[in-house]
């Protein structure tokens, strides 16, 4: 019975600390373009829902039954505490370009 609780009890702090931690997006489906898709439209920020929330810009997404890129708008998000946001962004390569998704550090 001892040994069933400390399993319990181990398997409860190992994900309650999993969850502690900001998560990471890895984009491991890389889809490359020739052309990079042209800057998105600056549109204004709705209103910040609370001092807690940051903004994170919009992100480019692959669509599949598209096949390309398409962008997703930006949100309000409250951050876990002490994560900060590294904004998604294009890179080039031999391949052509491709988007890194934005992340938790």
């Amino acid at each position: 019975m001892m040994k069933k609780l400390v399993l319990i009890l181990s398997a409860f702090l190992c994900l309650t600390t999993l969850n502690a931690h900001p998560r990471r997006t890895i984009n491991l489906n890389v889809r490359y373009v020739k052309v990079k898709p042209m800057p998105v439209v600056v549109k204004v920020k709705p209103a910040c829902p609370s001092p807690k929330h940051i903004w994170i810009d919009g992100d480019w997404v692959w669509n599949s039954k598209m096949n390309q890129y398409v962008y997703i708008e930006g949100k309000w998000v409250v951050p876990a505490y002490g994560a900060i946001w590294v904004p998604g962004h294009w890179k080039h390569a031999n391949k052509g370009w491709y988007w890194v998704n934005g992340h938790w550090k």
